[in-house]
């Protein structure tokens, strides 16, 4: 947290030295200490963001209502930053491991099926060896907003790692997932490089899963990153579902 909040702006004065106290409060305990590291290493996870943010609002509790007020901007401002990915804009690995959980129970609810796309770029590391890492970020920047626009507002687009990408898909079924699919991996294919300002064509892999009813998030994930590991190793630039693999053009 203390990371995340030395990069905010627009905050009073008095909150500032208000959350600093609270950061030492934090500091002073071991678990949260322990937490707070894990927090700022890996992402964390939602429980322990949870329970760190749980001990944060207590110590706003004992400092009385006005400090709770202006500390809540804090704490929201924070929420927001890390539920962002800075480079991106998409959501965070913490984010979007959350929405997986809650967008399959909704769908279990409604009787539909949750899609699952995990995205990877093609020989990305060439790319930064050859060009930069500048040129690498614009790819990361414009893959980025290929997947906001393809999969529009009910869609969920996130950063799950390097220039790896997750997607979630509500009120999907195969067909709608292979849809969105094939659209992400087209337009990649078509565009990215060139809008890119990079001289070579980039593709993408994608592995593309529905999520099965009271089915766990990590396996949900594990079997989208398996059709994805299926697509890389069947020769790349296409989708790989359960029962069919789909390219996405002639390299």
């Amino acid at each position: 947290y203390s990371r995340s909040w030395r990069s905010g702006t627009g905050h009073s004065s008095h909150a500032v030295c208000q959350f600093a106290k609270i950061q030492r409060m934090s500091e002073a305990d071991p678990q949260a200490r322990m937490i707070d590291k894990r927090l700022q290493t890996r992402g964390g996870d939602v429980e322990h963001m949870a329970w760190l943010e749980q001990f944060y609002r207590a110590k706003i509790r004992e400092m009385g209502e006005e400090a709770a007020l202006e500390i809540a901007e804090v704490v929201a401002h924070l929420h927001q930053e890390r539920a962002r990915d800075p480079l991106t804009g998409l959501y965070s690995l913490v984010y979007i491991e959350s929405m997986v959980q809650q967008q399959a129970a909704l769908m279990d609810d409604v009787g539909s099926k949750l899609a699952v796309l995990m995205i990877d770029l093609d020989h990305f590391k060439p790319v930064n060896d050859t060009f930069g890492h500048p040129a690498g970020n614009r790819a990361l920047i414009v893959l980025a907003r290929i997947l906001r626009e393809t999969v529009g507002p009910e869609g969920v687009a996130g950063r799950y790692g390097g220039e790896e990408f997750i997607v979630l898909v509500p009120y999907a079924d195969e067909f709608r997932m292979e849809q969105v699919a094939v659209a992400i991996g087209q337009a990649a294919f078509t565009n990215l490089a060139e809008q890119a300002n990079l001289p070579n064509k980039l593709t993408l892999s994608i592995g593309a899963v529905l999520a099965i009813s009271g089915e766990p998030t990590n396996e949900i994930i594990a079997r989208a990153d398996r059709r994805l590991y299926q697509a890389k190793e069947s020769g790349r630039n296409q989708l790989a579902m359960d029962h069919k693999v789909v390219s996405f053009g002639e390299v």
